[in-house]
């Protein structure tokens, strides 16, 4: 599915709380994803993102395959792990500080309209 980053990034703009979490049109969440994650930024203040493992699903919401994503005891070696492939391994269907696109300039007309296939 082809997203427009622009798009993103103007929902970032737009949004007046301290996380987001971007979907797809076709993503969906458990019940408790939100406040499990809101939970350990509790948990850890320090934190600018959460995120968890991914569970596909078929068209009748069966299993098909977790997606285990890896645990980083440093910000530098998920920072390294996240260009290492030229893609990052956790998505941005997790949940992040609005800081961090704040601090970065990701939300500003410095950065490209692109488009990305996700």
């Amino acid at each position: 599915m082809a997203v427009s980053l622009s798009a993103r990034n103007f929902g970032v703009q737009k949004a007046r709380g301290q996380f987001i979490v971007m979907l797809d049109s076709d993503d969906l969440m458990t019940r408790d994803y939100i406040a499990r994650h809101i939970q350990t930024f509790e948990q850890f203040p320090q934190a600018d993102l959460v995120y968890c493992d991914d569970c596909l699903i078929d068209e009748q919401d069966r299993p098909v395959r977790l997606i285990r994503r890896p645990e980083y005891s440093s910000s530098a070696a998920f920072i390294s792990d996240m260009f290492r492939n030229g893609f990052p391994p956790v998505h941005f269907k997790n949940c992040i500080r609005k800081s961090v696109f704040e601090k970065s300039g990701f939300t500003t007309s410095a950065w490209p309209s692109l488009r990305t296939t996700i």
